[in-house]
Formats: structure tokens, sequence, C-alpha cells
């Protein structure tokens, strides 16, 4: 099968809106252990060697957009040809963490999925808590909609998919290079961001994190568990807006031609060890 323009691409940033930006850059800095510097329009970019987030300040939370990193600029252009053969919907936004050439498009949601080269190389340093930047949540009144947008227009692969007893797709995890999922669409009472998740590199990462979330008096609100869907073990936490913050090990991977798996709208799908959260 032939790999679309669009493989690879890898999660670098993405941006929400927050009415309270002086408490919620505070928190990432100290939590997620990240450097802040400010941008044009009182917006804040938070960075580490592997997580970058840019915060803007608005009346209400919001998602603002997701920002992927392709390898080159060859691949950019490609990718460019290949979404204005579709007609994709392009978008004005521009990411100031990207360079100048970057592609933003919205989804059949509307929600701003931009495209480009980084302005600034990955440095040598480790954090000092490993925890790359991995996959975010979107939730979506129209999931049949998204999913066909995601899979049959730009390029993403399912890795599995969830249903309800009666077909219906609760869940469905999408991936644009070898790891499970940098992508997961939840079917929900609204559009909306639901959730963010760091890659670590084992499990003793996460009880590292559990320790300074607990030195921070941070309370994890689920986990440790392990999801069905990806296998990965994880924790939640929220930062001050209320969005959740997920640090996960041990995440599945997937060869490309490799076809979804099946699970059921059940507690196990994405708690093999016990409960789990649901989404109004």
């Amino acid at each position: 099968m032939t790999k679309p323009p669009l493989w690879p691409a890898h999660l670098h940033h993405f941006c929400l809106d927050t009415p309270q930006i002086d408490v919620v850059v505070p928190w990432y800095e100290t939590h997620l252990e990240l450097d802040s510097g400010k941008l044009a329009d009182g917006a804040v970019w938070l960075s580490g060697r592997q997580r970058n987030i840019v915060f803007r300040p608005a009346d209400e939370k919001a998602f603002g957009y997701v920002a992927y990193a392709l390898a080159d600029a060859d691949q950019l252009a490609r990718l460019d040809a290949d979404l204005a053969a579709k007609d994709v919907a392009r978008s004005d936004i521009r990411s100031p963490v990207f360079a100048d050439g970057q592609i933003a498009i919205l989804d059949t949601d509307g929600k701003c999925f931009v495209f480009g080269l980084p302005v600034r190389a990955e440095t040598d340093t480790p954090d000092r808590l490993p925890g790359r930047l991995q996959h975010l949540g979107i939730c979506t009144t129209d999931m049949d909609s998204l999913i066909a947008f995601f899979t049959g227009t730009i390029g993403f692969r399912a890795s599995d998919i969830v249903k309800n007893d009666d077909g219906g797709v609760s869940a469905c995890f999408l991936r644009s290079d070898h790891e499970h999922h940098d992508l997961a669409l939840f079917a929900a009472s609204s559009s909306r961001f639901d959730h963010q998740c760091y890659e670590t590199t084992c499990w003793n990462d996460i009880r590292d994190w559990g320790d300074h979330f607990a030195a921070q008096h941070t309370e994890i609100e689920w986990g440790a568990a392990r999801h069905g869907a990806g296998n990965n073990l994880f924790i939640f936490v929220r930062d001050p807006d209320g969005n959740p913050v997920e640090l996960s090990a041990e995440l599945e991977t997937r060869d490309f031609d490799a076809a979804p798996g099946e699970w059921k709208t059940e507690p196990r799908t994405l708690n093999l060890w016990g409960s789990a959260w649901t989404r109004d």
C-alpha cells in the first residue's frame, strides 16, 4: 500500500485558549517543567526538549490548534499539493513555533490542524523527567465524518476502533507514524479538546512523575492503570483549567499496513485494571 504524503508526521505542539493565563503558565512551568517565552498578543510558548504548548489569553477556555511536524520541506510541499487536490478547507491560523510555509487546515468540526517545520531544533539536553508530547484527544458530535476525514482525506491510519452494541463508534485511535495513536477521537455531546498525553520511557518514569506531582500537592485523578486499546500504562492529573494531562508508558506500535483492532464500549477498553472515565 502506498503511503500518503502525510506519512510520517509526529505531534509537535498544540495551542489552547485560557481565561487565566497567569495561573495556567506557572502551573505548566512547575508541573511539566517547561520554560516559558512571551509571544505576540499575550500568548506564551511553553517548551521542553520534547514537549511544547502555546497558551493564548481568552475570555473562555477553548481549543486553538494542533500542530504536526514533517520531515522536511519536500514532504511539506507534497502534502500541500495533496490537500489542494482534495480541496481541503484552509485556515489563516499560523503557529509561531513553525517556520514560514506551514499548512493550516480545518477538519469537519472546524478544528485547526497545522503541518510544518519547527523553528527551533530539539536540543541534546534531556528533560529531567522524560515526557515526549505523544497524543491529543478531541471530542466530536460526528464521529463518522471525522474518522472519514482523517483516514480517507488526510492520511491517518486507524489503530483501534471502539464500538457500541448498536455498531456506533464511541472512540477511534489514529496514527500518523509507527506509534499506536497520536490522535484520539471520542464521541461526545460537543466538539471540544479532551486531553493531552506525554510518553515516558518506562514504568519507573510514571513513578517519578507521580512523586513529582505529589511534591506539588497535585492529586492523581485516574491511575495508575493500563489502557486496553494501546496497552499503555498511565496516570492523569488536571491543570487549573480542568484539562486532563496524561503521563503514559509502553504504548504499542503498529506497522503502516496493520488492520485496525475492534473493542467494545466498556470500562475494560479504557482501563484493563478497573474503572474508566466517561465523557458526556
